[in-house]
C-alpha cells in the first residue's frame, strides 16, 4: 500500500491545490490562489495536502477564525464563508474562537479517509468552541449531519457545531 502523507501547503503549492480542487469538485466554488495566499500570510496552516507517491490526492482548507467573525456567523451577519480573508483568520490554531471547514476533497476512498481524519484531528485538538461549514453536496450534508452540525437557519447557509471545550487543554 502506498504511503500517504499529510502536510501543510507552502505558497508554491497553492496553484496546484486550486487546480486539484477544480478536478475533484467539478462545478464547485472555485478557490482563488490569491485568497489562499492572503490567509496563509496570517496563518501558514490553513491548506492541507494529502499526497501519495508524489501525487496530490487530497486537499483540505480549514480556517481558525477570529472572534468578530465567529460573532458575525452566529448572529447571521455573515451567511456563508465565501471570501473569508486573512483578516478573518487567527494567526495560530491555539484555541481559536471558531474554525471554518472551507473544503475537504480527495480522490479515492483511502485518500478520502486520510484527508478527513487529518482535518478531524486538527479540529478536535485546536480547542475551538464552534466549528462551521457550508455543505454544498449531498455527501457534505450527510457528513455534517453525522458530525452533529446543524443549520444556523435563514438567511444563513452555514452549519455549526458547538464544541464542549470545558475540561480540554
Amino acid at each position: 500500500m502506498p504511503s500517504k502523507q499529510v502536510r501543510w501547503a507552502a505558497d508554491v503549492d497553492l496553484e496546484s491545490a486550486c487546480a486539484r480542487l477544480r478536478e475533484l469538485i467539478p462545478g464547485g466554488i472555485p478557490h482563488d490562489p490569491d485568497l489562499l495566499r492572503d490567509r496563509q500570510r496570517v496563518n501558514p496552516c490553513t491548506v492541507g495536502l494529502m499526497e501519495s507517491e508524489g501525487h496530490l490526492d487530497g486537499v483540505f482548507i480549514l480556517l481558525p477564525l477570529t472572534e468578530p467573525v465567529v460573532d458575525d456567523i452566529l448572529n447571521r451577519r455573515r451567511i456563508n464563508g465565501i471570501g473569508l480573508a486573512g483578516k478573518d483568520v487567527q494567526p495560530t490554531w491555539d484555541a481559536p474562537p471558531g474554525a471554518y471547514v472551507v473544503t475537504l476533497a480527495a480522490r479515492g476512498r483511502t485518500a478520502q479517509i486520510v484527508t478527513v481524519r487529518a482535518a478531524h484531528k486538527i479540529l478536535t485538538n485546536c480547542g475551538a468552541a464552534h466549528i462551521f461549514a457550508r455543505p454544498l453536496t449531498g455527501l457534505g450534508i450527510r457528513a455534517c449531519t453525522r458530525a452533529n452540525f446543524h443549520p444556523l437557519g435563514d438567511p444563513s447557509q452555514i452549519w455549526a457545531r458547538q464544541v464542549n471545550v470545558a475540561g480540554s487543554r
